[in-house]
């Protein structure tokens, strides 16, 4: 018996089940299903090669600004445009006083609304992000 799971972007995916009844592709449908809201919001301005050589680029660099207690304020969105001003790409450091109260992906949806940047990567406490220099 094979069912069929509707995808977000329209694609099927049929299910298989594998050795002792489990059906090995509810992980990868869950993991996917759970990625999916982040990828809408951030596959905006950039392309995979580019993308791909500031994540390797950067994964070396230190953090260019860091995410403290006080949380995302004015000062801190000022203080991050400044930077999108001078560089294309910012790395945020996330300190663990505020990762106490918020998870790392809600941190970086709100401040890609606020400064209409592009995600690059997640990794750990560490945020990149991307945006287009305005001429």
């Amino acid at each position: 018996m094979v069912n069929k799971y509707i995808l977000p972007y329209g694609h099927y995916r049929k299910k298989k089940e594998g050795c002792c009844g489990r059906r090995t592709s509810d992980i990868f449908i869950q993991q996917r299903v759970m990625q999916i809201p982040l990828r809408r919001e951030y596959k905006k301005m950039i392309t995979k090669k580019p993308k791909l050589k500031i994540r390797k680029d950067f994964s070396i660099k230190k953090p260019t600004i860091w995410l403290g207690k006080n949380g995302i304020t004015e000062e801190f969105i000022g203080q991050l445009l400044k930077q999108f001003e001078k560089n294309e790409v910012v790395k945020i450091k996330i300190l663990k006083s505020f990762l106490k109260i918020h998870n790392t992906f809600e941190i970086s949806k709100k401040l890609i609304k606020q400064t209409n940047s592009t995600l690059i990567e997640i990794k750990g406490h560490n945020i990149i992000l991307f945006r287009k220099r305005k001429i």
